[in-house]
């Protein structure tokens, strides 16, 4: 037996696993984006920012500039910040964020249907299951 066809089986099955963990992680980010800007538009602040590229944070300085008054400038390197998280916060905020978009995906589908159905996250988004009575 060949060790790289022994060691190919695992690295395949974490390399789908991981995918899948991405695709469900974005659909969470989705949806978190979502429910900030539906609070955004109801005159709430916004509750956090995600940046995909160094123009869209541009946009976002930009359109708020005059907002921030003459609160100082800093910049700091975010190269290491993300290695010097514990385990633990980043398993708990993770954890988090799922739940808050969990139970937003869960109401926004409670208003518009009033159907009670349980969404469940999968690697291609949120699909639906139905409840059943206790």
């Amino acid at each position: 037996v060949s060790t790289q066809s022994t060691w190919a089986k695992p690295r395949q099955a974490l390399a789908e696993l991981a995918s899948c963990f991405v695709s469900a992680l974005n659909t969470v980010i989705r949806t978190l984006k979502n429910r900030d800007l539906q609070r955004q538009l109801q005159g709430e602040p916004r509750h956090f920012w995600i940046i995909e590229s160094a123009d869209d944070f541009m946009v976002q300085v930009a359109s708020r500039c005059d907002k921030w008054g003459s609160e100082p400038w800093t910049s700091v390197d975010f190269t290491t910040m993300y290695t010097a998280l514990t385990h633990d916060l980043l398993l708990n905020d993770v954890f988090a964020a799922c739940q808050t978009a969990w139970q937003w995906e869960t109401n926004q589908r409670l208003t518009v249907s009033q159907n009670l159905t349980t969404p469940t996250l999968c690697s291609d988004g949120w699909q639906e299951l139905p409840t059943t009575p206790d």
